[in-house]
């Protein structure tokens, strides 16, 4: 309890707007671990969440908007805007940061590994994996086309609420399906019918994340076609890698403990 009394003390000397130098910041001397402010602030934010973290994990650390960048996230897990009391442009603005922030340092990641050679490593995804999805393409393709086919040529005012329902869940159920097949392509070489069992184990274990996985899916489509034309240039710049990004990010700490994808990649 003492050490934790310390570290809250520590934690709260930091509610402070920002660290800068200034024209009367003392000149490096002896004794100071720190030639620069930006180097010793990381070394203090750095210490204060190790120290929060270890005495609670999921501790809650939170910062304004002028804190907000990619690297800010290994201080603290909750980003909010700075003061600004009924301004609905600052506000707006300010919640945006965050989420291009996240895209940001999602997109980085994927670069991290080979820097500068993305297309190299996309078109050696591509050769990898194109036998392996050829037969997952064309059944779930047919199926995804008669699925569309109906529903085009049903008239959903002649149809029961039950029926709405039972469509509904159906068509979740196939988006769920086709999202855990075609996510194990690119992690193991197996044949058809066995990523479809694992498919089906996996949804069976994750029944409510997966479903929700793919309503994220079935609703950016929803919105994608009765907002269009207007959803056009979103359509071209989102495509179809964000809705699967938002389904994986939900899913992928499960798919990691029951695959062990981590282990994989350290292995090779």
């Amino acid at each position: 309890m003492k050490q934790m009394k310390k570290v809250l003390c520590a934690a709260l000397a930091l509610l402070i707007d920002s660290f800068v130098a200034k024209a009367d910041t003392p000149d490096y001397r002896e004794g100071m671990d720190f030639t620069d402010v930006q180097p010793a602030l990381d070394c203090l934010i750095t210490q204060v969440a190790q120290a929060l973290t270890a005495q609670k994990p999921g501790f809650l650390i939170e910062f304004r908007q002028n804190y907000i960048s990619p690297n800010m996230r290994k201080y603290g897990n909750m980003f909010r805007v700075s003061d600004c009391p009924n301004s609905a442009l600052r506000n707006r603005i300010g919640i945006a940061a965050p989420m291009l922030c996240g895209i940001l340092d999602t997109s980085l990641r994927a670069l991290r590994d080979e820097p500068g050679f993305w297309w190299m490593t996309y078109r050696a995804a591509w050769k990898q994996n194109v036998k392996s999805a050829l037969l997952p393409g064309v059944i779930f393709g047919a199926a995804m086309s008669a699925v569309f086919f109906s529903l085009y040529f049903t008239d959903l005012h002649t149809m029961s609420d039950s029926a709405i329902i039972f469509s509904i869940i159906g068509i979740l159920l196939f988006i769920s399906m086709i999202l855990l097949v075609l996510v194990q392509i690119p992690l193991m070489q197996l044949t058809f019918f066995q990523m479809v069992r694992n498919a089906l184990m996996v949804f069976i274990r994750l029944t409510g994340k997966t479903l929700l996985a793919s309503l994220l899916i079935a609703v950016y489509y929803i919105l994608a076609t009765g907002f269009f034309p207007s959803s056009l240039l979103p359509l071209m710049i989102l495509n179809t890698w964000f809705p699967v990004l938002l389904s994986l990010m939900l899913l992928y700490k499960d798919l990691d403990a029951i695959f062990q994808i981590e282990s994989r990649k350290s292995a090779q």
